[in-house]
């Protein structure tokens, strides 16, 4: 579990790293550290690890949603941590997997025709699945591809505005 809690966190730290420059970075920011937390929890004790990852569960796809397209963070944000701190205290998944649904479908309408979004929130729903079916894992391991497709998806967004600026007509056609 340890090995996995490690990918984790690096997986987090080259989120952290690829996101340069990327408009809203402090949201993918503040996923990547909650990120890096759950793993050094899972490398201390298993069962602060299943504490924090209630949190993250719910906090974490906030922030992506967010990061991607500002969904009303006032509301967005307070409701999915007050979702996450009931579902440690209560240890029901269900406080935790509701927010973390709403915010993959967000970020599926956010981009809709991003298919990178498509996968990473399919990652993100299967990485609750497997948490939910004691498979820490391949929860890690989606967590991570979830938290590194959406990093990729908000960079190469950032390249596309950028070539945009330079030459419009070639810009198109690369968005595309």
């Amino acid at each position: 579990m340890i090995a996995f809690a490690a990918m984790l966190c690096f997986a987090a730290g080259a989120a952290l790293i690829a996101s340069e420059g990327v408009k809203r970075r402090s949201y993918l920011a503040f996923a990547c550290l909650l990120y890096m937390v759950l793993g050094a929890a899972a490398a201390v004790n298993a069962m602060l690890a299943g504490s924090v990852a209630l949190i993250v569960m719910a906090l974490a796809p906030a922030m992506l949603a967010t990061a991607l397209r500002p969904l009303a963070p006032a509301v967005l944000l307070p409701l999915a941590a007050a979702c996450g701190i009931a579902a440690a205290m209560t240890g029901l998944l269900s406080f935790a997997f509701g927010p973390l649904l709403i915010c993959a479908v967000a970020m599926v309408l956010a981009r809709r025709g991003a298919l990178r979004i498509w996968v990473s929130s399919l990652a993100l729903v299967a990485s609750a699945a497997s948490f939910a079916a004691g498979g820490w894992p391949a929860f890690f391991a989606f967590s991570a591809a979830a938290l590194l497709g959406t990093a990729l998806v908000l960079k190469s967004e950032r390249l596309v505005e950028k070539q945009r600026r330079r030459n419009p007509r070639a810009a198109i056609g690369a968005a595309r």
